[in-house]
């Protein structure tokens, strides 16, 4: 059924902004074990599992159901938070988001077996994890939802339910479209509704294929505001001069707002940091966070994606290649814990993106041999540079003061495809490095960045 695609659509796209943002709550919550953060990542669960279950996804229904079972335990404070309690959670966030890829690429769930992680949420919570029940409070609040409306009466819903107590295995909103002959896009509306609730914001999706129609047919708007203004220049007639002045400003406003609803806040090309850093600091046995500032900057979407993957490359040797481990980190008089810093800014006509750790830095003397080993430079021209045109040789490819290579990095592979990448849009990177005190990249982009010219 169509309206039913149409639900599914939208449920896929919402999920994916709840798992993005999933994966850094739950980073959070182990830091600091914070009654709201865990609120939070309790309602998102939970909406996912009750409209996968009015959507028939079984599966993606039961590894939220046991996701959600530990994290009441987690709310009603029966169970203290934990690391294992994060890896766990953190472990479902990754099999919804394979199921729910699974679903927009095959229209399936995937043949994936899950049963390793519900084992492990249903240990942890300490609970066996038993079949939804059917009425479960989220389908009862989109009745609710459709009382408050008008759109059913206290009869229908009441018999719905009945039905269900009954044994039809039914949501209630399925039920309701029989029993009540509603529309399955009001059902739709009503879990939208539901979703702006819990996040306490109005909001509507607009696919950007018409957004990007919009901005050419205002970019054709002011190519005839052009030919108007040359017309009321030549004609000497007042009233057509100052409506030309007047449709100008219109049409330069609406350019602008448009241009704004292609602006997304670089947070989202930073959000799954939070877990990158995480992970990556367990499986090195060190510790480390992500500290974010500017994270209300906006670029263009587009441009948001064209550096997520240049941005994570400098994430993961921050903390592979440059934060040390532990003990070394408290012999030097630091913290144990590292951090790695993302900070944006804006300069007007072009953003400043830094990405810093507080590591050990770069070895620029061992750089310097590097270069000499591999034929990049001669040692009369190693000696002869400074030290900054030296520290600017760790973008040649095959270049690395690695002694060994991780699983993470390490093989002198990357960083010259990521100068190439912010070069490509127009922008420049710059290293600076204080042996002992750690690392800084220093990305400058211009706000006008095309990244459809740097793909191409």
């Amino acid at each position: 059924m169509h309206e039913l695609d149409d639900i599914l659509v939208e449920f896929i796209a919402e999920s994916y902004e709840h798992l993005d943002h999933l994966d850094a709550q739950l980073v959070e919550l182990e830091h600091h074990s914070d009654p709201a953060v865990l609120a939070g990542i309790f309602r998102a669960v939970h909406t996912i599992k009750g409209t996968s279950g009015f959507l028939g996804l079984s599966t993606l229904e039961t590894v939220t159901h046991v996701g959600e079972g530990l994290l009441v335990k987690l709310r009603d404070g029966e169970l203290d938070v934990t690391e294992e309690h994060t890896t766990a959670l953190l472990t479902m966030v990754d099999a919804v988001r394979s199921i729910v890829t699974s679903v927009e690429q095959q229209g399936t769930e995937g043949d994936d077996d899950h049963g390793r992680i519900v084992a492990t949420l249903e240990a942890l919570s300490q609970e066996p994890v038993t079949a939804p029940d059917p009425i479960s409070p989220q389908p009862l609040r989109i009745g609710e939802l459709l009382l408050s409306e008008g759109l059913v009466t206290e009869a229908q819903l009441a018999a719905a339910l009945a039905l269900q107590a009954g044994g039809d295995p039914r949501r209630i909103g399925e039920l309701l479209v029989e029993t009540a002959d509603l529309a399955p896009t009001v059902i739709a509306d009503a879990l939208r509704e539901q979703s702006e609730r819990i996040r306490g914001a109005e909001s509507i999706r607009v696919e950007v294929a018409r957004l990007d129609m919009l901005r050419h047919l205002v970019g054709e708007l002011a190519m005839s505001c052009t030919e108007i203004r040359s017309l009321a220049a030549t004609s000497h007639d007042p009233a057509l001069t100052v409506s030309a002045q007047r449709l100008d400003r219109i049409t330069a406003d609406l350019d602008a707002a448009v241009l704004r609803t292609l602006m997304q806040p670089v947070e989202l090309a930073w959000a799954k940091f939070v877990r990158v850093v995480r992970d990556l600091a367990l499986a090195g046995d060190k510790q480390a966070r992500v500290e974010m500032s500017g994270t209300e900057i906006e670029l263009d979407r587009g441009l948001i994606d064209a550096i997520r993957d240049p941005l994570t490359h400098l994430v993961r040797n921050a903390v592979d290649h440059g934060l040390e481990a532990p003990e070394a980190r408290l012999a030097a008089g630091k913290p144990a814990e590292g951090v790695v810093a993302l900070r944006a800014s804006d300069h007007g006509d072009h953003v400043v993106i830094t990405v810093a750790d507080d590591g050990r830095g770069i070895d620029v003397a061992r750089l310097r041999c590097v270069a000499i080993e591999r034929g990049i430079l001669s040692p009369g021209a190693a000696a002869s540079l400074g030290d900054d045109a030296v520290l600017d040789l760790i973008f040649v490819a095959g270049v690395s003061t690695a002694s060994s290579a991780s699983k993470i990095s390490g093989r002198g592979v990357g960083m010259d495809v990521v100068r190439n990448g912010i070069e490509g849009l127009g922008g420049s990177i710059a290293v600076h490095t204080v042996h002992g005190a750690g690392t800084t990249f220093v990305i400058t982009i211009p706000i006008g960045a095309s990244p459809s010219a740097a793909a191409r």
